[in-house]
């Protein structure tokens, strides 16, 4: 029975597999009222719907919303919100390398980068992550670190590795990490599967957006629905008491 009704529920948080973004609130209530008795009912209090996980019980109820890379959590004492999001990662040679039809080997000394942007609570950083491969050097050699980032305590650095990380806000403007790197000390590549070879390409990076938007999504409104579930097994368990 709890699955049947918790089926039902769905109905009114996703289309076709899809997340709605916005309920029809009076019919979620009522299906809502309804899987809340069987669960009193049957002492079953744990819900999976989805991406939403919902504890029902008084004494501790909780609604989360949560995916690989984003969760919105609502409990008596909290409400929490956090998201993650990957930068592409990027290639870089060192510049003493020689070229060969702006092409290099797949063996080459080559630096990757790859970076993460987090918003926990509203506050928002990136960071970056710095690899040198197939080239005993320093990496640090290479870069000219920005007054207004610093060295990631959470992984200690290395000669080969080495993380940067800065707090930034939605609307900064995106940074290119080449300016991270030390005047033409380094090219910029990218890896062709096809040749098997690192392949040079533009300078600078455009990026449309130019800030954070697309990295700092807006969650207004999955954190309306998630508030608005809370609030209604509140309103019941208000009834429900009232009237035992």
């Amino acid at each position: 029975m709890i699955e049947k009704l918790t089926k039902d529920l769905k109905k009114y948080l996703y289309h076709n597999n899809q997340e709605l973004t916005e309920i029809d609130k009076i019919s979620f209530q009522k299906a809502l009222f309804t899987l809340l008795r069987e669960c009193i009912k049957q002492k079953e209090y744990d819900i999976e719907i989805g991406s939403y996980h919902i504890n029902l019980n008084p004494l501790d109820t909780i609604v989360e919303y949560e995916n690989d890379d984003t969760s919105v959590r609502i409990t008596k004492n909290d409400a929490y919100y956090e998201t993650t999001r990957e930068t592409e990662i990027r290639y870089f040679i060192p510049d003493i390398i020689p070229s060969f039809n702006d092409t290099y080997g797949p063996e080459s000394p080559v630096i990757k980068v790859s970076g993460l942007v987090d918003n926990i609570a509203g506050d928002c950083t990136e960071s970056y992550s710095f690899e040198i491969f197939n080239i005993d050097e320093d990496i640090s050699t290479y870069l000219n670190i920005p007054e207004n980032m610093e060295i990631s305590s959470a992984v200690p650095p290395t000669k080969y590795n080495i993380i940067l990380k800065r707090n930034i806000t939605r609307n900064d403007k995106r940074l290119d990490v080449i300016k991270i790197f030390k005047e033409n000390k380094v090219v910029p590549v990218i890896y062709n599967p096809k040749l098997d070879k690192y392949v040079k390409t533009s300078y600078e990076k455009e990026y449309n957006p130019d800030n954070y938007s697309s990295l700092i999504p807006d969650l207004t409104e999955r954190k309306n629905i998630v508030s608005f579930i809370y609030s209604q097994i509140v309103e019941f368990y208000d009834l429900y008491l009232n009237n035992n």
